[in-house]
């Protein structure tokens, strides 16, 4: 692979560069842009390190915010106080030690998960309950997601127009096979500095279903003489043109989560999602749902390649899922299977005649296979355990206040990160700031009052 000279300047400056974030703003502040500008602009790069972790882009964006905090902020750090709402958290982030071990994978592989798992899932839940478990803390974090997606308009736009070429210009080389993932619907599909186009859809259309939101409820007024409403039907527009079925989905139901939960004053068709997420992986765990059936359907909606696209998909699902529940548990551990370039978990099976490899495209199928029920409980408990509760605690009539409408818009679109999920298995932590910011603002609820026109019992 060759690349530039930017790859090492961003990938071992970025460090340096948070720390000075640090020196100069509040931590909140830069913890915010510690993670936003890394994850949305460092390297798809990888330096392996000889009996220790690659050193990556979720390393570097998380182990350097992590590292400034311990700097300069450890006082806030030990004054956070564990809550009950941390157990899935915790269990997903220790319990992959017990596959390993129960796999015979050894304590070496144990260490290793643990270590992995902390970093991508642990710090950014933690740095979230740290600096935005409060309702100012979630605004703030809102508005960031919503300036970076605007950030990235441009970007995308310049992509749209001459493909996914940014980053191989500045750092030398391409995400991925540009031939197979990079043209959809007759045109291309942007990637950025994101792993994949899917990734990039995702992340614009939940900027855009927070800045619908925070319009709707006038909180910015006016960016740079722009209206925030034109801004967000902007954002809009972009996603709709970055050709992905999965940016659509999350752009229009996280509107209407949102519209119908505020105008029907009703929690309902939230946490219907939710229940809809959990039946549907317990069932496909447990091998009782026949996802063939609704391929003809899907036909009918899709173009024949995306139809095929998710034929293949639920395939290799059913596949990996026969193999998981030889294990169901804990799990087969991570490294119990062959990897692939993406570091993905891929099973063996036989196909008839053929002997082939089912791979792993959804984050939930490869959290069974890896480290079981035990592992799922743990991934959906951190993900949806903080919405079901923080829809709770604020009922969805005071959604459109200036106080509340950042966080429901946050918590609506952690709902929808988990439902892209089920068919996508994209990282961003990014995601996980925004967990455990409500998850310590449901378990920490002195620390900021709600506004004094609503009461608990949804009022007002």
């Amino acid at each position: 692979m060759v690349t530039t000279f930017m790859v090492p300047v961003a990938m071992f400056g970025w460090p340096p560069l948070v720390l000075l974030l640090f020196a100069k703003l509040p931590p909140r502040r830069a913890a915010l842009i510690g993670f936003l500008a890394g994850w949305i602009f460092l390297p798809m790069a990888d330096y392996p390190i000889h009996g220790l972790p690659d050193y990556n882009k979720m390393l570097a964006v998380c182990g350097s915010v992590l590292l400034a905090v311990l700097l300069f902020d450890f006082r806030g750090l030990i004054s956070l106080r564990p809550a009950w709402i941390d157990l899935p958290i915790l269990i997903f982030c220790i319990s992959p030690f017990f596959s390993a071990m129960a796999g015979g994978l050894g304590a070496h592989e144990g260490v290793s998960v643990i270590f992995s798992q902390s970093v991508t899932w642990g710090v950014p839940w933690v740095v979230g309950a740290l600096y935005f478990r409060n309702l100012s803390g979630l605004r703030e974090l809102a508005a960031g997601i919503f300036v970076a997606g605007l950030i990235y308009i441009p970007l995308c736009w310049l992509e749209i127009a001459f493909g996914p070429k940014l980053h191989l210009w500045i750092y030398g080389f391409a995400q991925g096979d540009l031939s197979r993932s990079a043209m959809r619907f007759g045109g291309w599909r942007p990637m950025v500095f994101l792993d994949s186009g899917l990734a990039v859809a995702a992340w614009m259309a939940a900027a855009s279903v927070i800045g619908f939101w925070i319009s709707r409820a006038h909180i910015f007024p006016a960016v740079n003489g722009a209206g925030t409403a034109w801004l967000a039907a902007f954002l809009a527009f972009t996603t709709l043109w970055l050709k992905s079925v999965n940016g659509w989905v999350f752009l229009f139901l996280g509107i209407v989560l949102l519209m119908t939960a505020w105008r029907w004053r009703t929690r309902l068709l939230l946490y219907g999602a939710i229940l809809l997420v959990l039946v549907y992986v317990s069932a496909s765990a447990a091998g009782v749902l026949s996802r063939q059936d609704v391929i003809p359907a899907l036909a009918g909606l899709l173009n024949s390649a995306r139809a095929k696209s998710v034929d293949y998909r639920f395939l290799n699902e059913d596949v990996i899922a026969r193999n998981a529940r030889e294990h169901p548990l804990l799990g087969w551990g991570r490294t119990a299977a062959v990897f692939e370039d993406r570091k993905h978990e891929i099973l063996p099976y036989e196909d008839h005649t053929v002997k082939a490899y089912a791979v792993v495209d959804s984050l939930w199928i490869g959290v069974f296979a890896a480290f079981g029920a035990v592992g799922l409980a743990g991934l959906f408990g951190s993900l949806l355990a903080p919405v079901t509760l923080w829809a709770w605690r604020f009922p969805p009539v005071g959604w459109l206040d200036g106080k509340i409408a950042p966080a429901a818009a946050l918590a609506v679109t952690l709902l929808l990160y988990t439902v892209d999920d089920l068919a996508n298995g994209f990282l961003n932590p990014v995601f996980l700031l925004i967990a455990g910011g409500l998850a310590h603002c449901i378990a920490e609820p002195r620390i900021e009052p709600l506004p004094g026109k609503l009461r608990y019992d949804g009022s007002a």
